[in-house]
């Protein structure tokens, strides 16, 4: 369940990582969606975020690509927050900034 006061900062990554989303749409439910096992393309969705924001990706010990443990947090904080990042684009806009909604009802307001 959301909680309420909600307050986002949006920052040039996320409108990034937005761009980069695999959307698809439901002609017969006339909806769109993101795909939620590969919202970027691939199922490997830290690796693909890392490609997205030019983060390094290591080799592993055996030869497999790896997401280094210092940037877990940093992408964590980006997945989590990308569904009220795409809610504030679709209505207020590509923008960046802080951004706080005080109720379900509310509009979002930029701060």
């Amino acid at each position: 369940m959301t909680e309420y006061p909600r307050k986002i900062t949006i920052t040039e990554e996320d409108l990034k990582i937005v761009d980069n989303l695999n959307i698809q749409d439901d002609p017969e439910l006339f909806t769109i969606r993101v795909d939620s096992k590969r919202p970027f393309g691939n199922s490997a969705i830290f690796k693909d975020l890392c490609r997205i924001l030019d983060l390094e990706i290591v080799e592993g010990i055996s030869g497999e690509e790896v997401v280094p443990i210092e940037h877990k947090e940093k992408l964590e904080n980006h997945a989590q927050k990308l569904d009220s990042v795409v809610e504030v684009i679709l209505k207020k806009g590509r923008e960046t900034g802080t951004f706080t909604k005080e109720s379900y009802s509310d509009p979002w307001i930029k701060r």
